[in-house]
């Protein structure tokens, strides 16, 4: 008997470029900024993507199914 299992990738994407240089703003308020104009969806599955078929070949890209940004908590789900 084979059993399948489910998985999926979260990613949390942060950008600590400015950290410790403001002394008035903690830097989790720093890290939790909105995401850059220069990320894109697009160009971030497009990324992933090719990483996971360099990884996994045609398995691996055969089986991402779907997968979205959302720019302002700068959350990645693929499953």
């Amino acid at each position: 008997m084979v059993r399948i299992k489910e998985r999926y990738l979260l990613v949390n994407i942060l950008y600590p470029t400015e950290l410790g240089t403001r002394a008035n703003l903690p830097d989790v308020v720093l890290l939790n900024q909105p995401s850059s104009s220069e990320l894109t969806p697009v160009a971030l599955l497009r990324a992933i993507r090719a990483e996971v078929a360099a990884l996994f070949g045609d398995y691996g890209s055969g089986a991402l199914d779907g997968g979205g940004f959302s720019g302002k908590p700068r959350l990645l789900h693929i499953a």
